[in-house]
């Protein structure tokens, strides 16, 4: 498929996500973006008025709000080149035996169980681009359960 470059950047509302993004659009990518926030990831999108860029509010470990992630790419773009799962979660710090499990499985699954399945979400779009598939975890600390690795499906 021809045309800019698709990336898809979560946790782009501020910090490293939102840097990313920018970066990414200096480099002539168009942006599917994804942030808790109901303001920033908005605000980043119409920032690029040309249309290179759309914003979905919501959690990312939500089925619905992955969902809504990769078809508007898919509608809007028809390709996806990259994925950066930065979105995380900096749980919490406290001794095994004070530690709130709740928040511990928030933090999984925020952290690794939404990193997996958005990428699992996306590798069709993804190879469909026809360079390869290039997705991308980013942790939000070295302290924290994100996988941090570079993967190619």
């Amino acid at each position: 498929m021809g045309g800019s470059p698709v990336a898809i950047v979560t946790g782009a509302g501020a910090g490293i996500g939102l840097a990313i993004a920018r970066r990414l659009v200096r480099d002539g990518f168009r942006l599917g973006l994804c942030d808790l926030d109901t303001g920033l990831p908005d605000a980043f999108a119409a920032e690029i008025a040309d249309g290179r860029a759309f914003a979905v509010v919501g959690d990312i470990s939500d089925e619905r709000v992955r969902d809504e992630l990769i078809g508007g790419v898919r509608k809007r773009f028809g390709r996806l080149d990259a994925l950066v799962n930065n979105a995380a979660s900096g749980g919490q710090s406290a001794e095994i035996a004070e530690m709130d499990l709740a928040t511990l499985r928030r933090t999984l699954d925020i952290n690794v169980v939404a990193v997996v399945a958005l990428t699992q979400a996306a590798v069709p779009l993804l190879e469909e681009s026809g360079r390869g598939a290039s997705s991308t975890s980013v942790p939000s600390s070295p302290t924290s359960p994100s996988p941090a690795a570079a993967t190619t499906a």
